[in-house]
């Protein structure tokens, strides 16, 4: 009995350990930008617009249902001769905050932010020129300190009902 309640609760720090996933809804008004997502919504490359329509931003985003932090790590890229002109970032309601070097075509980092719920928010790619070749945003997950923790706290329950399983059987 305690090696099944242990079991089911191991399996339980597991499941929670896994951070939500939010419904992340592409948009571009108009242009050619694209999404790429083969690993789920936290693990995507958001392509800008580059078919000589100006000012077009695509956006990859949700609105948030409860308070939470975003956290995750980005690689900025653009074939146009400078990044000035395809910035990209994260937005949260209508303010947008780059993480795309002016300077550079290609630079990355971590990102951090947090939204309440109603809040909408995601990641735009902005098409200044939209001409040159296009930007590129990709993103992935960084598991949070807490998630971490109940994953390490679950496998270590796992362990130890497999040796308390070969105690009893020897």
């Amino acid at each position: 009995m305690i090696t099944k309640t242990l079991l089911a609760v191991s399996v339980a720090f597991i499941a929670f350990a896994a951070p939500a996933q939010a419904a992340l809804t592409f948009s571009n008004g108009g242009g050619d930008g694209f999404v790429v997502a083969p690993d789920g919504p936290w693990d995507f490359t958001l392509f800008g617009n580059d078919d000589g329509q100006e000012d077009i931003v695509s956006t990859f985003g949700d609105t948030a249902a409860v308070f939470q932090t975003i956290r995750g790590k980005f690689l900025y890229q653009t074939a146009d001769d400078e990044g000035f002109w395809d910035p990209a970032g994260y937005f949260i309601n209508a303010t947008q905050f780059q993480l795309s070097d002016d300077d550079l075509t290609s630079n990355s980092g971590v990102f951090s932010f947090t939204v309440n719920p109603g809040d909408n928010f995601g990641f735009y790619v902005s098409s200044d020129d939209g001409d040159l070749g296009r930007g590129q945003l990709s993103v992935g997950a960084v598991p949070e300190p807490a998630s971490w923790a109940m994953l390490i706290a679950g496998f270590g329950l796992v362990g130890a009902i497999s040796r308390r399983r070969r105690a009893v059987a020897a």
